[in-house]
């Protein structure tokens, strides 16, 4: 899924008593890696995956579940884009290779599971023009890196993941119409464009500030689909318009981030960006309504309103 909200909840201890099935799974996951837990906590996320915070040895990992139905070439490609990226430099995290040299484990239940560094940083739902300057660095230099042997990624799951979470929501008659007919367009682009493997959800919740550091960590690669470079931009500044209490007009936000982008040494052109942006913008929309509470749901209405004919698809 592409909506996520991760913050630190139920703890499951290593010992032997009261675990649940999904702790008793981490724990043999992390034996495949050479780790023995100290302390293991599942992170509240809304994700296809099960995410933990993992402490052993006074160090800390991160540990993703993934489901049984999850394809494992995708999960191979995913860790080896990543990995991909961090030895070309990127600010990306260092995944960790399993006991028996495999990129991921494969538990007794059919689940897989990676683990990578755990990267301690803040998510600011805010972001100045010098940090929307910094992000357009970082997207610069993962796109100038994402290239190889790693392949395609479809985009195909991401708009029957919408159509889904429209339909488990109740949007205002006055946007119902255009939800719908935007998520069911799907892709806003054609096959014979140029794509890339892109992050595929770049949001404010998934780019870390580490402390004392200037450069943000893009963390979560699960979402990466093949796209054009402006989608991502795209979906960044639908979801920071989204999701910020007070925020900036689209439009204004699209042409700084784009702006940067293009000062970076990337190539853009901001008339797709605006075109993707009416897609874009829709399909946040529906991914933050579906996970959050009523009254925040008036807020995203507005916001989604206050687009206007402009970015209306």
């Amino acid at each position: 899924m592409c909506a996520r909200d991760a913050t630190e909840s139920e703890e499951e201890p290593p010992g032997p008593a009261g675990r649940s099935d999904l702790g008793l799974t981490a724990v043999s996951a992390l034996h495949g890696f050479g780790i023995v837990p100290d302390k293991v906590t599942r992170l509240r996320n809304l994700t296809r995956c099960a995410v933990f915070k993992v402490i052993a040895q006074g160090q800390t990992y991160a540990l993703k579940l993934y489901p049984r139905e999850y394809d494992a070439a995708e999960l191979g490609q995913e860790i080896e884009f990543v990995r991909q990226l961090k030895r070309r430099g990127c600010s990306v995290p260092e995944y960790r290779t399993a006991v028996d040299g495999a990129l991921y484990v494969v538990t007794r239940s059919g689940v897989r599971a990676a683990v990578y560094e755990w990267v301690q940083g803040r998510c600011l739902s805010v972001l100045d023009d010098r940090r929307l300057v910094l992000v357009a660095n970082l997207l610069v230099a993962i796109h100038g890196s994402a290239c190889g042997p790693i392949g395609t990624r479809s985009d195909g799951w991401v708009w029957t993941e919408t159509l889904k979470c429209l339909k488990g929501i109740r949007p205002p008659s006055d946007l119902k119409e255009r939800m719908l007919r935007v998520t069911r367009a799907g892709r806003p682009w054609s096959a014979d464009e140029r794509l890339i493997l892109c992050h595929g959800d770049c949001c404010p919740k998934n780019v870390l500030w580490p402390a004392g550091s200037s450069v943000p960590v893009l963390i979560d690669f699960t979402n990466s689909i093949s796209a054009p470079a402006e989608w991502e931009l795209a979906v960044f500044c639908a979801d920071v318009f989204i999701s910020a209490a007070n925020p900036t007009e689209l439009d204004s936000l699209s042409r700084k981030v784009a702006a940067a982008y293009v000062t970076a040494g990337g190539t853009c052109d901001f008339g797709r960006v605006q075109r993707f942006l009416a897609t874009a913008v829709v399909q946040r929309a529906i991914l933050k309504a579906f996970n959050c509470a009523g009254h925040e749901k008036r807020a995203i209405w507005q916001r989604l309103r206050r687009t206007g004919s402009t970015f209306a698809a």
